[in-house]
C-alpha cells in the first residue's frame, strides 16, 4: 500500500474517533439520564443499551469498545430510575463491560485498566438438568467505592461492595463486601459483613505453618505456586484454590497475620526478593 494511502486511512480513522465519540450535548448524550460536562465515551462503543437509565458524572472518560447496558434486551427501552451510575472524574479503560439489572454504582475518581467486567446479575445453577444459561437469574447490587483502582481484566461479581480507595489486582475475581483501603488479588470472596473473610477462617496452627512451609519449599519457584490472597491492612487471608499444594486442602480457608506469613517464608528459606513476590504479597500487588 502506498504511504499516502496509509496516511489517508489513519487520518480518516483519527477524525472518525474524534467526531464519533459521544460527548455532552450531542444527540446520543441527551438520551442518558445524565451525561456530565467534559465527559466522553470514546468511539467505537461495543454496545450501548438502555442509556435512559444510565447516569455519568462530569469529566469522566470511558475508553473505546465499552459495553454499557441496563436491563434485558426486551426491556432496555423502558423508562425508569437510573440503575447504572458512574461518578465524576472516572477513567474507565478500553473494553470495559458494565451490565446492570438492579443497581451498579461506581463512585467518583474510580480508575480501571482495560477489559474490566462488572455485573449485578448471575444465572442460577441449582437445576442439574436445565442448561445454566436458561435458568432463572438472580440480581444483587454492586458498589465500587470512590477513589478505587480496578486492574486489567478484573471481574466484579453480583453483590460486591468495595470500600473507598480499594485496589483490585489485574485478573482478580471479586465477590462480597470489603472495607476501605483493602487490596484484593486472585479470587477474593468475602461474607456479607464488611471486612469479613468467607467461611470464618480458622487460625493457622504452628504444625500447619510447618507443613505449609515444607510443601512450598518443594517447589522450585514461588511465583506460581502461591494461592490467591485477600490482603487488608492487618492480615493476609489465603483461600481457594489450594489444590496445587495438596488435594485435601482444596476447600480449606485460613487466615494468617502478616508477620506469621513473613516468618513462614523465612522458615522455608524462600528468597525475599524473588521477582518481588514476597513484598507484593505482604504489602499489596502492583496494579
Amino acid at each position: 500500500m502506498p504511504a499516502f494511502v496509509a496516511d489517508l486511512v489513519q487520518r480518516a480513522w483519527e477524525a472518525t474517533v474524534r467526531h464519533g465519540s459521544i460527548r455532552a450535548n450531542t444527540r446520543t448524550a441527551r438520551r442518558f439520564a445524565r451525561f456530565g460536562t467534559g465527559t466522553v465515551l470514546m468511539f467505537p462503543t461495543t454496545a450501548l443499551m438502555g442509556a435512559q437509565r444510565i447516569e455519568i458524572g462530569a469529566h469522566t472518560h470511558v475508553g473505546p469498545l465499552a459495553t454499557l447496558s441496563t436491563g434485558m434486551p426486551t426491556t432496555a427501552h423502558l423508562p425508569g430510575a437510573p440503575i447504572l451510575t458512574i461518578g465524576d472524574r472516572c477513567l474507565l479503560g478500553k473494553g470495559i463491560g458494565i451490565v446492570a439489572h438492579e443497581r451498579v454504582e461506581i463512585g467518583d475518581d474510580v480508575f480501571t485498566g482495560h477489559f474490566v467486567y462488572i455485573t449485578d446479575q448471575n444465572h442460577g445453577y441449582e437445576d442439574l438438568v436445565e442448561p445454566i444459561g436458561v435458568q432463572m437469574w438472580t440480581n444483587s447490587p454492586v458498589v465500587i467505592g470512590e477513589g478505587s483502582w480496578l486492574g486489567h481484566g478484573a471481574v466484579i461479581l453480583p453483590g460486591t461492595r468495595l470500600g473507598r480507595h480499594t485496589v483490585v489486582a489485574a485478573g482478580a475475581v471479586v465477590s462480597g463486601s470489603f472495607p476501605d483501603y483493602a487490596v484484593l488479588a486472585g479470587v477474593a470472596v468475602a461474607s456479607a459483613a464488611p471486612g469479613a473473610v468467607s467461611a470464618a477462617p480458622a487460625a493457622a496452627s504452628p504444625d500447619f505453618l510447618s507443613s505449609l512451609a515444607a510443601r512450598l519449599s518443594s517447589f522450585s519457584s514461588l511465583s506460581w505456586c502461591l494461592p490467591p490472597v485477600f490482603l487488608s491492612t492487618r492480615s493476609v487471608a489465603l483461600s481457594t484454590p489450594l489444590a496445587i499444594l495438596s488435594p485435601d486442602l482444596s476447600t480449606t480457608s485460613f487466615a494468617l497475620p502478616a508477620n506469621l506469613l513473613r516468618l513462614s517464608f523465612r522458615l522455608m528459606g524462600a528468597p525475599q526478593r524473588r521477582d518481588g513476590l514476597a513484598d507484593r504479597n505482604l504489602h499489596g500487588p502492583t496494579p
